[in-house]
C-alpha cells in the first residue's frame, strides 16, 4: 500500500535512467582514554585512587535503523605507592547502552538491546525489547520486556524480569503520558509503580510536572499505594528585559526493592522521605549575566538544610571570548553552616583554551567546631587537529585535613563528520 505509493511518487519524479541514491548513513561518536589520579599530598602522602579508563560512544544510522552505544573499559585501584600506577587495581567493563532501533513501518519502532524501558518516564534501563506505535496528533503507544541491569555491576540479571507500557501524546506545546512497569525478583514481585507525567508550553511559560506511585511491599516494610515521587516546575521568561524565573519542587521516597539492596547492608538501602523547593532568576545580556539562587530541603529524619548562591558573569571580556566570574553563597541546616565565595576565568590563551578557578568556604560544624576549605582549580583544553582533542585538569583541595591533588587527562578522538 503505502509503500508501494511512495515509489511510485518518486518514479514519477525521477527521469529515467537516472539512479536514486539511498538515504545516507550518518556516523557520530568518540573513542577516549581517560586517566583519573587522587593523591594526598605530604605529610600525608596517602597515594589514594588511580583509574584508567577506555570509552566508545556511537551512534550509527540511516532512515530506517539507527544502532548506538555507551561502552567503558576501565581499571582502578588503591596503589600502596604513588609510583606503582594501577597497583591493586581490577579490571570492569560496563555497557551502559547497547541497542539497534529498526523502523520496519513509518510510525512504528522495534528496539533491541540495553536500552531506556520507556523514555522520559524515568524506569530505568532494560536488557530486553521496546516496541512503540505512533498514531495521530502525536500519539504514541509503548511497551517493553526483558531483564533489570544489575545496578551494581551493570551486567545481566536473570532473577530480575522487568516489563511494562506506556500511552503518552507529546506535541511542541505540551506533552502527556501515563506508564505502568513491574519488577520481579527471584520469582516474586519486587515493585509495581504508575507514572503520569505532563508539560505544558504556552509562549514564554513552561509548566510540568510527575506523580509515581508505588503498590508493592518493599523492604522497608512500606505497603500499599503510596506516592514515592511527585515534582512540579515552572519557568516563565520576561523577553524584554531578559529575566528569567524558575521554580521546582520535589518529594522523593526511593522504594527499597531487593534488586537494589542485593548484598548491601541495610544503611546502604533503607531511606527516607526527602522534599526540597529550588528556585532561580537570572537577568542576561549580551555582556553580562546575573544569577540568584535560592533553595530548601527537609526529610522525615528531622535533618534539613537551607541556603543561596548570587553570581555575575562578564561575556566576551576584553573582546577575546573569555568568561570570567565571581559568586558567593551561604547555607544553614541541622548538619552544617557555611559561607563560601568563589571565582573563575575561561577564555582562549594562543592555540590553547584555558581555565582557572579559586573558592574559599568557612564551615561550622553541629560539634561546635570551625574548618577552612579552599579549592584551586586549574584546566587546559587544545584540539590536536580536526578530530583529536585533548583535555586536562588539575585540582587542588586544602583546609584544615591533609591537602588532596586531582588529576584529570583525556584524549579523544571524534568520530563522524
Amino acid at each position: 500500500g503505502q509503500v508501494r505509493q511512495r515509489q511510485q511518487v518518486v518514479a514519477r519524479a525521477v527521469p529515467a535512467g537516472v539512479d536514486v541514491e539511498a538515504p545516507a548513513t550518518r556516523l557520530a561518536g568518540e573513542l577516549s582514554l581517560r586517566l583519573v589520579v587522587a593523591t594526598d599530598l605530604p605529610p600525608s602522602g596517602e597515594p589514594g585512587w588511580q583509574e584508567l579508563a577506555l570509552s566508545s560512544q556511537l551512534a550509527i544510522g540511516a532512515a530506517h535503523w539507527r544502532y548506538q552505544h555507551l561502552i567503558e573499559a576501565r581499571l582502578a585501584g588503591a596503589p600502596d605507592l604513588v609510583i606503582a600506577p594501577l597497583q591493586h587495581s581490577s579490571a570492569r567493563l560496563d555497557v551502559h547502552l547497547m541497542s539497534l532501533e529498526l523502523e520496519p513501518r513509518r510510525g512504528m519502532a522495534l528496539a533491541a538491546g540495553r536500552l531506556p524501558a520507556l523514555p522520559g518516564a524515568g524506569v530505568g534501563l532494560v536488557d530486553g525489547v521496546r516496541f512503540s506505535v505512533a498514531g495521530k496528533h502525536g500519539l504514541r503507544a509503548t511497551a517493553f520486556g526483558g531483564l533489570a541491569p544489575a545496578p551494581s555491576q551493570l551486567g545481566l540479571s536473570l532473577s530480575a524480569p522487568r516489563a511494562g507500557v506506556e500511552l503518552a501524546v507529546r506535541e511542541r506545546r505540551g506533552h502527556a503520558g501515563v506508564a505502568l512497569a513491574a519488577d520481579a525478583w527471584q520469582g516474586g514481585l519486587d515493585r509495581v509503580l504508575g507514572i503520569a507525567d505532563a508539560g505544558l508550553r504556552r509562549g514564554d511559560l513552561q509548566l510540568g510536572g510527575e506523580l509515581v506511585v508505588d503498590g508493592a511491599s518493599d523492604l522497608a516494610g512500606r505497603s500499599g499505594l503510596r506516592v514515592s515521587r511527585a515534582m512540579l516546575r515552572a519557568r516563565s521568561r520576561a523577553t524584554g528585559p531578559g529575566i528569567d524565573f524558575g521554580a521546582t519542587g520535589v518529594y522523593d521516597l526511593p522504594a527499597a526493592t531487593h534488586a537494589w539492596s542485593d548484598g548491601l547492608p541495610a544503611p546502604a538501602w533503607v531511606s527516607r522521605a526527602r522534599e526540597r523547593l529550588d528556585v532561580d532568576a537570572s537577568w542576561h545580556s549580551a555582556r553580562y549575566n546575573l544569577l540568584a539562587l535560592a533553595h530548601l530541603a527537609g526529610g522525615d529524619d528531622d535533618t534539613w538544610a537551607s541556603g543561596g548562591e548570587l553570581g555575575v558573569s562578564a561575556l566576551d571580556v576584553g573582546g577575546l571570548g573569555a568568561l570570567a566570574s565571581v559568586a558567593a553563597s551561604a547555607s544553614t541546616g541541622s548538619g552544617l553552616d557555611h559561607l563560601g565565595a568563589r571565582a573563575g576565568w575561561d577564555g582562549p590563551l594562543w592555540t590553547l583554551r584555558v581555565g582557572a578557578g579559586y573558592a574559599i568556604d568557612r564551615l561550622w560544624m553541629p560539634t561546635g567546631t570551625t574548618a577552612w576549605a579552599h579549592h584551586v582549580r586549574m584546566s587546559l583544553q587544545r584540539p590536536l587537529g580536526r578530530r583529536l582533542r585533548l583535555a586536562s585538569s588539575l585540582e587542588l583541595l586544602a583546609g584544615d585535613g591533609d591537602p588532596r591533588m586531582l588529576v584529570f587527562v583525556l584524549l579523544g578522538w571524534r568520530l563522524g563528520g
